[in-house]
């Protein structure tokens, strides 16, 4: 179940622990508010339950039913009930999702995400991972 407890405790483990020498490039997401460097072993380890996550999402997200939504729409899940009120909460969702390859902005040019609602970007949740 989609909630914004486990999305921060999955979120917080998935976090590099020390800095390491050599930083992979690619776990480095860059979501709406942050910058976060993950650790692949604990992001790996996580993938099915970030994947269950991503799936409580409403349809509108998902490559398959909707083609992606604004960010804005994230608040609620997939049956209409809201599980977080924090902007910051719902973008760690996403940064989860980059890291294991699921998730990607629709438009990945941040400069056209202020001709959109609210000046927030379009996610879509892509049905296999790159």
């Amino acid at each position: 179940m989609l909630t914004s407890e486990r999305v921060e405790i999955v979120y917080k483990s998935c976090l590099f622990s020390t800095t390491p020498n050599v930083i992979d490039p690619t776990k480095v997401i860059h979501g709406i508010m942050s910058k976060t460097l993950f650790d692949p072993e604990r992001i790996e380890h996580h993938r099915k339950e970030i994947d269950e996550l991503l799936d409580e999402l409403p349809e509108g997200f998902h490559e398959k039913t909707g083609g992606g939504w604004s960010f804005l729409q994230a608040c609620m899940d997939k049956n209409g009930n809201q599980w977080t009120g924090m902007h910051l909460t719902m973008d760690r969702l996403f940064q989860l999702g980059m890291a294991i390859g699921k998730v990607e902005y629709v438009f990945d040019n941040r400069d056209l995400w202020q001709i959109l609602p609210g000046g927030m970007p379009y996610i879509v949740i892509k049905e296999k991972p790159k």
